[in-house]
C-alpha cells in the first residue's frame, strides 16, 4: 500500500465521522458494531467509512473466527504514522505532509523518554505499567505544548516578515512573472530552472530570461 497524497489525505480526513473513528480506534481495536453503537450511526455507514480509511492505508482490518460459528469478525486498528500541518495567515499559506514511519532516530534530548517507555514495558503489574507510562505521556504533552507555543510565535513573525518582503517585491518589479519568481524564491531556495519551470508553470526559456534580469538587478 502506497502512502496517500496530500490531496487524498485531506479528502479522507475532511469527514468528521472518519476523524472520530480514527480517534476511537487509536485507543484500541474496534469491531464495526462497537463503533456503530459508540458513534450512534448505522453499522452500514461505519463500514463504508472504514472501507475508505482502509483503501487509503490509514487503518488495517484483521479477521478472526466467530465464537458462535458464524462468519469471520472484522476488527480495525490504525496503522499509518504521519503528521499533517497547515498554516494559514495574511501572508502565509503552507501545507506539510510528513511520513513518520521511518523516523527511527530519536534526538539526544528525548532519549530519556524512550528509556522511560521501555522501563514501563518491563513492569509485570499492568497498574504500575499504566502509571509510569501515563506520567511519561503527560510530560511529553507538556513539552509539545511548549514547542507549539514557540512555533505559533515563529509563524506570526514569519507572516510579518513575508508581508514586508512581498510588499517590497511589488515595489521592485512591475512584471507579474518576475514577481512570481521572486515570491517563490523567498520561500524556496531551489533555483534549478527545471524545478522552477514545473512549479511556476513557466517555459524554461522565458524563466532563464527572468532569472538573468534578476541577477543583473542583484535580486538573486
Amino acid at each position: 500500500m502506497t502512502e496517500p497524497t496530500l490531496d487524498e489525505l485531506m479528502m479522507v480526513l475532511e469527514n468528521p465521522l472518519r476523524r472520530r473513528i480514527l480517534a476511537i480506534i487509536a485507543r484500541e481495536r474496534h469491531y464495526p458494531l462497537q463503533l456503530s453503537r459508540e458513534l450512534r450511526v448505522s453499522q452500514q455507514a461505519v463500514t463504508k467509512h472504514l472501507q475508505i480509511l482502509e483503501k487509503y492505508g490509514l487503518v488495517k482490518c484483521d479477521r478472526e473466527p466467530s465464537t458462535l460459528g458464524g462468519p469471520e469478525r472484522k476488527n480495525y486498528c490504525n496503522v499509518m504514522h504521519l503528521s499533517l500541518t497547515i498554516d494559514v495567515g495574511p501572508s502565509v499559506f503552507s501545507t506539510e505532509f510528513r511520513s513518520l514511519a521511518g523516523a527511527e532516530t530519536i534526538p539526544r534530548d528525548l532519549v530519556q523518554y524512550k528509556d522511560d517507555i521501555e522501563g514501563a514495558l518491563e513492569e509485570d503489574d499492568p497498574k504500575a505499567r499504566l502509571g509510569k507510562v501515563s506520567e511519561v505521556a503527560r510530560e511529553m504533552d507538556g513539552l509539545m505544548e511548549e514547542l507549539d507555543e514557540k512555533r505559533s510565535g515563529l509563524l506570526k513573525l514569519k507572516d510579518a516578515a513575508l508581508n514586508v518582503a512581498y510588499s517590497a517585491v511589488e515595489e521592485i518589479s512591475s512584471d507579474y512573472d518576475e514577481r512570481r519568481v521572486l515570491y517563490h524564491l523567498i520561500n524556496e531556495k531551489d533555483m534549478r530552472v527545471n524545478a522552477l519551470s514545473e512549479s511556476l508553470d513557466l517555459r524554461e526559456e522565458h524563466l532563464r530570461r527572468i532569472l538573468s534580469r534578476l541577477r543583473e538587478e542583484e535580486l538573486i
